[in-house]
C-alpha cells in the first residue's frame, strides 16, 4: 500500500492543471474554491459530463473570510453545468482526478500564502485511487467503478451515485439564495486584503496599544458650576452673558487626595508601557502583559481601599462646602430676591427663606458622596496593531526608541505576505521618510 501513496505539494495552479486533463472523473471535495480550481472544473466540464463532476464545499461566508477560497470563483462553477454541493464545517480537502487521489490541507490566506514549491508538501497522493479502495470497500463508494457502475451506464445512473457520496457525507446541493446572501454580507462588509492581514499577524504577538486612565478619584480637584439661578443676581444681562462661575466642591487642603494612586498610576505607565508619542501613545509588549495587569490589579485593590476610607469624610466636606455656599449667595437673594424665588413663596422674605430657596436650586447640581465615590474608576483598553499604523512615518523609528534592546528588523523580514521585490529597502529605512 505504501508504493500507492506519497508526500507532495497540491496548490490551487496544479490542481487546475490536474482537472483540466481529466478524462474519466473529478471529485473536489474542499471548503472553497480558489480561482485556479474553478478555471479547471470549468473547463473539465467542457470534456466530461457533469455526472462525473462532484464538487462539495463549504458555502459560509467565514471561509471566504479566511481565504479558503472566492465568492467569484463559486459563482463562475456554480454558473457552468456542475451542481456544487454544500457541507457545513468541511475544512479538509480531497482531489480525485481519474484513478489518483490527493487528500490534501486546504490554505487560509487570512493566516499564510499559498505556496508553490513541492518542498513544502501539504498533501498525500495516492496511485490507483480503486484499487486501494478495494482494500477500503465502503469508505469511499466509486460513483465510476464498473463494479458500481456497469458498462453503458447514463448519466443519470452517475448522477445517482455522486447523489451517494454526496449523503455519504450528508452534503446538499447549494442553493442560489444561500449563494447570494454570502455574496451580500461579504459586500457590505468586506474582508480585508488577505496580505494585508498576514502583515498584521506579524506584529500582532509583539505589541498592543494600551490606554489607561484614572477617572474620579482626584476629587480635591473637583469644581462645580454654580445654576445660573442664583449666580447671576443682581448682574446686568451683558454680565450674565460672561459669567460662568464655578467653586471648588471641597477644600484645597483637605486630607481627601488620590495623591499616591496617581503615583501609583505614574509607575506603573513608566515602568511597564513604553511611549511612541504622537499620534500612537504607549504600547505594550504582549509578552509582558501579565506583569502589567499584575500591577493594575494591585492598583484596583489601592482604589477600592481609598473607597472605603474617603466616604465617611467625604460627606463631612460636601456637607461643609454645601453650607458654605448657601451662607454666601442667601444675603445676596435676600437684598435682591429674584422673581423665582418671590413666586415660590407666601411668606415674608428672610435670611432662612433666602437659604431654603439656595439650598433648593443647588440640590439639583451639588453631587453626592456615593456618585462621587462610584465615579472611582480605573480603566483600561487595549488595541491591536493596524495595517495602517505600521505604514506611518517614523512608526518604526519610534519603536526600536521604545525598546532599542528588540531587534525589530526581525519580525519585518519575517513578513511574506506581500511579493519581495528585488531592491526591498529595510522597513526600518523605508518608513522614517518625511
Amino acid at each position: 500500500m505504501i508504493d500507492m501513496m506519497r508526500f507532495e505539494h497540491l496548490s490551487s495552479e496544479k490542481a487546475n492543471e490536474l482537472i483540466s486533463a481529466a478524462k474519466e472523473r473529478v471529485i473536489y471535495i474542499a471548503p472553497s474554491l480558489k480561482k485556479p480550481v474553478a478555471n479547471g472544473l470549468v473547463a473539465a466540464v467542457q470534456n466530461l459530463s457533469p455526472a462525473q463532476v462532484l464538487v462539495i464545499v463549504d458555502n459560509n461566508e467565514h471561509v471566504y473570510r479566511m481565504g479558503y477560497g472566492d465568492i467569484e470563483a463559486m459563482n463562475r462553477v456554480f454558473q457552468s453545468p456542475i451542481t456544487v454541493q454544500h457541507k457545513s464545517g468541511l475544512r479538509v480537502g480531497l482531489l480525485v482526478v481519474d484513478n489518483r487521489a490527493w487528500s490534501f490541507t486546504p490554505t487560509a490566506l487570512y493566516i499564510e500564502q499559498e505556496t508553490q514549491s513541492d518542498q513544502t508538501p501539504n498533501a498525500i497522493r495516492i496511485d490507483r485511487i480503486f484499487d486501494l479502495k478495494k482494500k477500503l470497500d465502503g469508505v469511499l463508494p466509486d460513483p465510476f467503478d464498473s463494479t458500481v457502475l456497469p458498462v453503458g451506464a447514463t448519466d443519470s445512473d452517475a448522477k445517482n451515485e455522486l447523489a451517494s457520496i454526496a449523503d455519504h457525507i450528508n452534503a446538499s446541493p447549494v442553493q442560489e439564495q444561500d449563494l447570494k446572501n454570502v455574496q451580500q454580507s461579504l459586500e457590505q462588509a468586506p474582508p480585508l486584503p488577505f496580505n494585508v492581514c498576514r502583515q498584521v499577524q506579524v506584529f500582532q504577538p509583539y505589541i498592543q496599544y494600551v490606554q489607561i486612565s484614572l477617572t474620579g478619584c482626584a476629587i480635591n480637584r473637583k469644581r462645580i458650576n454654580i445654576p445660573g439661578k442664583i449666580q447671576n443676581i443682581g448682574s446686568s444681562s451683558l454680565l450674565q452673558e460672561r459669567l460662568n462661575t464655578t467653586v471648588d466642591l471641597i477644600d484645597k487642603n483637605s486630607k481627601l487626595s488620590s495623591k499616591s494612586i496617581e503615583e501609583s498610576l505614574k509607575n506603573i505607565r513608566d515602568t511597564y508601557t513604553q511611549s511612541l508619542g504622537d499620534p500612537w501613545g504607549r504600547v505594550v509588549l504582549r509578552s509582558k502583559k501579565h506583569l502589567l495587569e499584575e500591577k493594575l490589579s494591585e492598583l484596583e485593590q489601592k482604589i477600592k481601599e481609598f473607597k472605603g476610607r474617603v466616604r465617611n469624610e467625604l460627606e463631612t466636606e460636601l456637607k461643609r462646602s454645601f453650607d458654605e455656599i448657601i451662607n454666601y449667595y442667601a444675603p445676596i437673594i435676600m437684598n435682591d430676591p429674584p422673581a423665582a424665588f418671590k413666586v415660590q413663596i407666601i411668606q415674608e422674605i428672610n435670611l432662612e427663606t433666602a437659604k431654603k430657596y439656595v439650598s433648593t436650586v443647588l440640590e439639583k447640581t451639588f453631587p453626592k458622596a456615593d456618585s462621587l465615590i462610584s465615579d472611582m474608576k480605573l480603566q483600561v483598553q487595549y488595541r491591536d496593531v493596524t495595517y495602517e499604523t505600521l505604514n506611518q512615518n517614523k512608526f518604526a523609528k519610534a519603536l526600536q526608541k521604545a525598546y532599542p534592546i528588540i531587534n525589530w528588523e526581525k519580525p519585518f523580514n519575517e513578513f511574506q505576505a506581500l511579493p519581495q521585490t528585488t531592491q526591498q529597502a529595510s522597513f526600518l529605512d523605508k518608513t522614517d521618510k518625511s
